[in-house]
């Protein structure tokens, strides 16, 4: 299938979005950029030090960003903290694609409790990165702007819950099964 893949008829058409690309390895800039490419991206803007990406982003109207990990002096994660907090609320709330090699529980807790959207472990396939880049656009989640977290909403389940709700004494909204006596 030349040209990447071939996304579904209601997909927003992604030649209008504006990526950026926060990564440190030229080489991996490179496969990134021709990625997005090849799934339909045509603007894109390249950075390889997170400071001045921060720096820049109040001017460009980005529509997403993809930033890696593990990046130096600043590290991706270092990075989705300081975006997060920014006092451009459009640049505060941009959806972020977190890219790297080391995909343990522990990364992937890490990068979303600094308010990452998505998460991609390399070998990155092009066909991941554009569904990540669909979610972002067409299921977007709240943005939740708490006293320890700033980010989107990282609850993904839809649905009840049956368990005891433990939040300021709300109920839930499945009633649990009523005790009987032995």
């Amino acid at each position: 299938m030349a040209g990447g893949p071939k996304p579904p008829m209601n997909t927003p058409p992604l030649d209008k979005l504006l990526a950026v690309v926060v990564v440190d390895s030229e080489n991996m800039r490179t496969l990134l950029g021709q990625m997005l490419h090849g799934i339909g991206v045509r603007k894109i803007r390249y950075f390889n030090d997170p400071a001045e990406a921060l720096e820049a982003l109040p001017e460009i109207s980005a529509d997403f960003i993809i930033a890696k990990l593990s990046m130096e002096p600043m590290s991706g994660l270092e990075f989705v903290r300081r975006l997060r907090r920014a006092d451009n609320l459009h640049v505060g709330t941009i959806p972020v694609i977190m890219v790297t090699v080391e995909a343990g529980v522990r990364e992937i807790i890490a990068a979303r409790d600094v308010g990452i959207n998505e998460f991609l472990a390399t070998p990155i396939a092009p066909q991941a990165l554009h569904d990540r880049i669909v979610a972002l656009i067409e299921q977007p989640r709240p943005f939740i702007k708490a006293d320890r977290y700033v980010g989107p909403d990282r609850r993904r389940r839809t649905g009840s819950y049956s368990g005891q709700e433990r939040r300021n004494g709300r109920k839930s909204a499945a009633k649990a099964p009523a005790a009987t006596e032995a």
